[in-house]
């Protein structure tokens, strides 16, 4: 509801990762985060029903690697959840 959860595997040597999203299949993609420490990230910034893609690119001290093969996710709001009252009738 509202968030998109990633992860992905660890490259070796790596030492941060930035995250990329974008609105169409095959990109544009803009960085959402940069400096990542660890193969996980949380995109806030979302809208149900909205489907967003993804790339991750892996950084070391020499430079970027390339973007990661795209994923998709389409947030959407937890269904409705339907409580039920019970009553309890007592007769003495």
């Amino acid at each position: 509801n509202g968030t998109v959860s990633l992860a992905w595997s660890a490259s070796a040597g790596a030492t941060s990762y930035t995250v990329k999203r974008g609105l169409a299949p095959g990109g544009p993609y803009a960085s959402i985060a940069s400096d990542v420490a660890s193969p996980t990230s949380v995109d806030n910034a979302v809208v149900n029903g909205t489907p967003y893609y993804y790339v991750v690119s892996a950084n070391n001290p020499v430079g970027a690697s390339g973007d990661s093969n795209e994923a998709s996710a389409t947030p959407k709001a937890p269904s409705d959840l339907v409580v039920s009252a019970l009553t309890e009738s007592m007769f003495l």
